[in-house]
């Protein structure tokens, strides 16, 4: 595979995959974007932030909805009707970053986006311990320890949703991706180890 390419990264929320897509930026010296690529998306094309930041990773019913509001509000909203559009911004964002050197994607159905585009490294970060995904975002989103199971299901499930809708493929089945790594055995130093192993 080489160090080289890029990685994309899909990931159960709470399972830490974005903490070791952190470690690997850090020690491939490349950059990562994840809630980063709707910032430069919206830059790019003179779009408010938090009017994009309404239409991350919902649920497919209310993101089709959101997506047909979103045009009638948006000033240039002829070249923002089709339903694909703001996926579609997000994708050439993601091409075009990937065409600067090796990086790091978190999400945004990236290896979906740049399948024939360059050498890829499709990853799937998961978390067999419930104890440990709910630990973690009480932690680190400041969830209610009672919620937290709720939380994890709806969220991983607009993922699923997310992905499904813009790929026509299952989210977390093995078969998309080139390694499926469960953090709750392996650590995130683990996984990360795993993952320079595999670049080598």
């Amino acid at each position: 595979m080489g160090r080289n390419c890029c990685i994309t990264i899909e990931r159960q929320y709470g399972s830490g995959g974005r903490e070791v897509a952190r470690i690997l930026s850090e020690r491939l010296g490349i950059p990562c974007y994840g809630r980063e690529l709707l910032a430069v998306t919206a830059k790019d094309n003179g779009i408010s932030i938090e009017e994009l930041k309404k239409l991350d990773e919902k649920r497919t019913g209310s993101l089709l909805h959101d997506l047909v509001l979103y045009a009638f509000r948006f000033q240039n909203y002829n070249r923002m009707q089709e339903p694909f559009d703001i996926n579609k911004e997000v994708s050439d964002t993601i091409r075009r970053l990937a065409r600067k050197g090796p990086c790091i994607f978190i999400g945004r159905c990236a290896d979906f986006a740049l399948d024939g585009e360059c050498d890829v490294l499709k990853l799937f970060i998961y978390a067999s311990s419930m104890e440990k995904r709910k630990r973690r975002i009480c932690e680190v989103d400041d969830i209610a320890f009672e919620k937290a199971e709720e939380e994890l299901q709806k969220r991983d499930s607009q993922r699923s949703d997310y992905y499904h809708y813009f790929t026509g493929k299952n989210w977390g089945d093995m078969e998309n991706y080139d390694a499926c790594l469960n953090t709750s055995v392996l650590g995130y130093e683990g996984c990360a180890d795993l993952i320079m192993k595999m670049m080598e």
